[in-house]
């Protein structure tokens, strides 16, 4: 199916947030997932697999330990934690060592937001098989890479439509239905769609 990045971005998001998601980390993960999409990741299909295993409040928590160079996330999902990875690994001049990291791709979509400043991670994944994540100076397989996705972004997005359906059946959990109480207390749009 067709859709658009702002519209997986919004419906990840509010899935997130439905589930209890700190502020920020709904954020991120939302705009992390639509630019999975957009770069030809399955970022709805992991982050719908989040929700069927892991996605109550319980699996917002921070990772196990960091210690110099070494993370142990326990089995928790780069979906919550990608972006504090990410950032720490920038940081330091020699690789870090994530253990036991579910939905590891989320890593990239943050790292590529920092791929000038280089990040260098090795990631021991608890579900899926990607062993080193190394983002340096945008070169020309970056070039393409980001090319690729900004024209994806531009033109739509071709996802995977029953993983789409099953993380927006999660993201209407946050809405109230419509009555006369819910839109005098400020439920429903704004003045315009965009609110």
């Amino acid at each position: 199916m067709k859709t658009s990045f702002d519209e997986i971005r919004k419906i990840a998001f509010r899935a997130l947030d439905s589930a209890g998601a700190p502020a920020g980390i709904d954020d991120d993960g939302g705009w992390a997932c639509a630019w999975l999409e957009a770069a030809g990741y399955p970022g709805l299909q992991m982050l719908a697999q989040f929700f069927d295993d892991d996605g109550g409040p319980d699996a917002f928590g921070g990772v196990e330990s960091i210690a110099g160079g070494e993370i142990a996330a326990g089995g928790r999902s780069a979906i919550t934690l990608a972006a504090l990875i990410v950032e720490y690994a920038s940081m330091r001049t020699e690789p870090v060592t994530v253990r036991q990291l579910a939905h590891a791709p989320f890593l990239i979509a943050h790292a590529a937001r920092l791929a000038e400043h280089g990040t260098n991670l090795i990631v021991d994944p608890v579900r899926e098989a990607i062993c080193d994540v190394t983002i340096r100076h945008a070169g020309d397989g970056y070039a393409k890479q980001r090319t690729r996705t900004h024209e994806a972004i531009s033109e739509g997005l071709d996802v995977d439509k029953d993983a789409f359906e099953r993380v927006y059946a999660y993201s209407r959990r946050i809405l109230v239905p419509q009555s006369e109480t819910s839109l005098l207390s400020g439920a429903g749009a704004g003045l315009t769609d965009n609110d």
